[in-house]
């Protein structure tokens, strides 16, 4: 079985993936990420990274040699986005300075999966989820919003691993069975787990971030 990859993609003019593209590319078990400038996707690399980064030639606001070797220097594989044939030469100076290939834009989603596969044949497997402000550390068992640290019982830190992990609207009954082993784990024990996750989530105050949504009728899921 194939591991799960993150890609980064910096947005531009002939760079901005279509629905179908994300959807089909999700079915490869490729998450594609993106971010609407350089400068963006360079912070986010600092919060979680990704397994692959492509950036293409047309990219605004960052020199992209200065931005080929940020990202080589994070350790992390790039790939470059040619957006016209006049920008071959830049493309092929990239290559010069740590780039892995170049990719034709708009990129169609067998393309960039065949060339992501190339570049990160075996991907270490994740320890830390991320949705929105949320990061979760599997090893280190700790949680964090906006970067403020939130205490879960080991209980509390399972279940909002598996709504996590569902990446999707997830009802209690789902939840109760797929947290089967655990003590509160009926509908009911669930819907009070999912509050208090809530409220430690979510603290207090005007400027509380909304992490975990009831979507009426249906069941929950974490705001991306």
């Amino acid at each position: 079985m194939r591991l799960p990859l993150v890609v980064a993609t910096v947005c531009s003019e002939r760079n901005r993936p279509s629905a179908q593209t994300i959807e089909t590319l999700a079915a490869a078990e490729i998450e594609l990420v993106q971010h609407d400038d350089a400068a963006t996707s360079l912070l986010a690399m600092g919060r979680a990274r990704p397994d692959l980064v492509v950036v293409p030639t047309d990219v605004r606001g960052v020199d992209l040699i200065e931005y080929v070797e940020a990202v080589r220097h994070a350790d992390l594989p790039v790939i470059v986005g040619l957006a016209d044939a006049s920008d071959n030469a830049v493309a092929v100076a990239a290559l010069d300075h740590g780039a892995r290939s170049i990719l034709a834009l708009p990129f169609g989603p067998r393309e960039l999966e065949s060339e992501a596969r190339l570049a990160v044949p075996n991907p270490a497997p994740r320890t830390t989820l991320h949705a929105g402000p949320l990061t979760m550390d599997l090893l280190s068992h700790r949680v964090s919003v906006d970067g403020r640290d939130v205490y879960l019982s080991a209980r509390e830190f399972h279940l909002l691993q598996l709504l996590l992990a569902a990446d999707r609207v997830v009802s209690a009954d789902e939840l109760a069975e797929l947290a089967s082993g655990l003590p509160e784990a009926s509908v009911q024990g669930i819907r009070v787990m999912i509050g208090r996750i809530r409220r430690k989530l979510e603290g207090t105050g005007p400027l509380a971030t909304p992490v975990l949504e009831t979507v009426r009728g249906v069941g929950y899921r974490i705001t991306r």
